[in-house]
């Protein structure tokens, strides 16, 4: 094994798109928020590969999209 994170696949794309199509405008934040921590996730692996800095900002913005949402979550609370 090596210290290299696992390549993103397109079958790891399609299913973060299919997670997006399935959210729909009456999404919980906490779905939200999911979506979102599995975009950043990719994105922080496919920054890992390429080793560019625009890549990494790009990865960097996704989980700063993920802290405002936990943020929002934790101020307004989820509805049960």
């Amino acid at each position: 094994m090596t210290d290299q994170p696992a390549r993103v696949s397109p079958d790891d794309i399609s299913a973060l798109l299919a997670r997006l199509a399935a959210l729909g405008p009456d999404a919980t934040l906490a779905e939200r928020l999911a979506y979102h921590e599995r975009k950043a996730e990719l994105l922080s692996r496919i920054a890992a590969v390429l080793g560019t800095t625009d890549a990494y900002d790009v990865a960097a913005e996704a989980w700063f999209q993920c802290q405002q949402l936990a943020r929002r979550i934790a101020a307004e609370g989820e509805p049960s």
